[in-house]
């Protein structure tokens, strides 16, 4: 496994000392460390999908946090820089729409509205861009949002 994209995700978790991380073709998972053996023993008998927490994908050796982790309860988003949306930009960042950060650095970011983090994203020469599944989007009709979960 790539011992380094694994280590890189240890700053986002609270309490990281507690968990074990495994690589299963690309995607990093963690997993309460008390827990191994029993994984251990399990994947050996059984055909296991996914095991733990999704926490992201390594693309040329890199470790690209997913929104998974974003929404999780162990993250420790005070050490990631955070772009706080308005309501406005979150609802176009989740329809997927581009939001202009004209004064935003290039680099990763934990994104939030009201303070809560929803995302872990890359600004890009000022853009930020929302990596949310598909089916995770929000489009609006009429009056109301509809969430359309995947």
């Amino acid at each position: 496994a790539n011992k380094e994209a694994v280590n890189a995700m240890k700053p986002w978790l609270i309490n990281s000392e507690k968990y074990t991380a495994t690589v299963h073709r690309d995607t990093v998972h963690f997993f309460p460390g008390e827990m191994e053996s029993i994984i251990d023993d399990l994947t050996r008998q059984i055909h296991v999908l996914s095991v733990g927490q999704q926490a992201g994908k390594i693309v040329r050796g890199e470790l690209i946090p997913d929104s998974h982790l974003a929404l999780s309860v162990s993250l420790d988003f005070a050490d990631l820089p955070q772009i706080e949306l308005s309501n406005d930009d979150s609802l176009n960042y989740l329809r997927k729409l581009t939001i202009r950060l004209a004064d935003q650095r290039d680099g990763l970011y934990c994104i939030t509205n009201s303070q809560v983090p929803f995302d872990i994203s890359k600004v890009v020469s000022g853009a930020l861009k929302s990596k949310w599944p598909k089916g995770w989007r929000i489009l609006q009709s009429g009056n109301g949002i509809n969430l359309l979960a995947g």
